[in-house]
């Protein structure tokens, strides 16, 4: 969401995008047009706008990276002190089936690595884990997006097409239940719950995220 993870090296640097690695690429494209590439210049200046204001105080060192020649369907959070980064590849950015709103999503769910809290990712790592990062986008930047339902529902769809697992479907939720919060890629259909659950200001879906039911006291 966009949106997954997988640590690598140390506690300070987490490889995170949508796609799980090896992410698919975009060997070839054509030059971006001027004109999109303003429009893409300024989703990035509107996300970044919009992260400012949920950093914590004292803010630490925020930056988004955009390296328009690598061709991979990526990008990546990473942690060094106070050095907070996001990495967004060309292969997103200029991805012909992709929109705003859906850059803008993958770009917030790198952000909720780095402030959606628990769960982590690791005990001791700073990293939220796939679930709350995608929670955490929908939760705080789907004022962001134009058409939030929809964008969720596109890029889960290509998630599962790049997994080759089923096409999840907004009418179709997930109705597992796990016995132990899942850290890793939901499925495609948990990940638009989630999105989903996020957008409407809901629990987070049973189907990664596992609550102890309530005890009685008598």
């Amino acid at each position: 969401m966009i949106l997954s993870l997988l640590i690598v090296g140390g506690l300070n640097t987490a490889l995170a995008s949508f796609f799980p690695n090896p992410a698919p690429m975009i060997q070839s494209h054509q030059k971006m047009a001027g004109s999109r590439f303003l429009e893409i210049t300024h989703t990035l200046d509107r996300f970044q706008e919009n992260a400012q204001s949920h950093l914590p105080k004292p803010a630490p060192e925020f930056s988004v990276i955009s390296k328009w020649e690598d061709p991979r369907v990526n990008a990546m959070a990473s942690r060094e002190g106070n050095h907070w980064q996001i990495h967004i590849y060309g292969g997103l950015l200029q991805h012909p089936d992709l929109t705003d709103d859906e850059v803008l999503l993958v770009l917030c769910h790198e952000l909720g690595h780095h402030l959606g809290g628990t769960p982590k990712a690791s005990r001791n790592g700073w990293s939220s884990c796939e679930g709350q990062a995608d929670y955490w986008s929908a939760k705080n930047c789907g004022h962001l997006l134009h058409s939030p339902y929809q964008t969720a529902l596109r890029l889960t769809q290509m998630y599962a097409q790049n997994m080759m697992q089923p096409t999840p479907d907004i009418e179709t939720p997930d109705t597992t239940k796990v016995e132990r919060t899942f850290f890793g890629y939901p499925s495609p259909q948990c990940r638009l719950d989630t999105l989903m659950a996020g957008f409407k200001g809901l629990d987070r879906p049973e189907c990664w995220f596992y609550t102890e039911k309530s005890i009685l006291h008598y």
